[in-house]
């Protein structure tokens, strides 16, 4: 656990493609897209519409699977950069 999250699983495969990160904190599930650039100036040209269709698509199929009931879903973006500094934004749609 990590800032308060805990890791539910890390590149998660379905048929729709491949989701990086899974975690929860408290009673939110944060489904995370991790993206690496060599440059801090690159960062917002690595995410693509098609990583937010996969991303929601994972997250329905996993919370049909696991959590029936309703559970509040969350996007967030880690961008790792120059030599592993790391910007996290969180609720993100794109």
């Amino acid at each position: 656990m990590c800032k308060g999250y805990a890791v539910i699983a890390h590149r998660y495969k379905t048929k729709y493609g491949e989701t990086d990160l899974i975690v929860k904190k408290k009673d939110v599930l944060v489904f995370v897209e991790v993206k690496y650039t060599q440059h801090e100036k690159y960062l917002y040209k690595s995410i693509y519409s098609s990583d937010f269709r996969r991303l929601v698509s994972n997250a329905k199929f996993y919370q049909n699977k696991y959590y029936k009931n309703n559970i509040r879903i969350r996007f967030d973006i880690i961008f790792v950069y120059d030599k592993m500094k790391i910007r996290h934004l969180q609720n993100v749609y794109f």
